[in-house]
C-alpha cells in the first residue's frame, strides 16, 4: 500500500503538532540546514570569484591640477562661510 499525502486541514494541524513536540530538535535542524546553506553560497561565490591581477587594477596618480582646484573651491567656501557673520561651529576633532 502507497503512503498519501493529503493537503486537509487535519494534516497541518498534525505537523504543527509534531514540530511544537519537537521543537529544539526542529530549531537545531534549521540552525545546521541554515549554515549549510550559507556555506554553499559562501563557496560559490568564493570559487566564483576572479583574481585580480596587480597589472589589470588601476593605477593611482597625483594630479596636481586636481589638487589646486579642490583647494582654490574650499577657499571660496570658506570665504562664503565666514562671510555670512554666523558664529563658526567649534571644531570637535581639536584639543582646544
Amino acid at each position: 500500500m502507497k503512503p498519501t499525502i493529503s493537503f486537509s486541514p487535519k494534516a497541518f494541524s498534525k505537523m504543527f503538532r509534531v514540530l511544537a513536540e519537537h521543537a529544539f530538535l526542529f530549531t537545531m535542524f534549521l540552525v545546521v540546514f541554515a549554515g549549510l546553506l550559507s556555506g554553499i553560497v559562501l563557496f560559490l561565490a568564493l570559487s566564483q570569484a576572479k583574481e585580480v591581477d596587480s597589472s589589470d587594477s588601476l593605477a593611482v596618480t597625483f594630479r596636481q591640477d586636481a589638487f589646486e582646484e579642490i583647494i582654490k573651491e574650499w577657499a571660496k567656501r570658506d570665504v562664503l562661510l565666514r562671510g555670512t557673520g554666523l558664529p563658526l561651529s567649534r571644531d570637535i576633532f581639536s584639543s582646544q
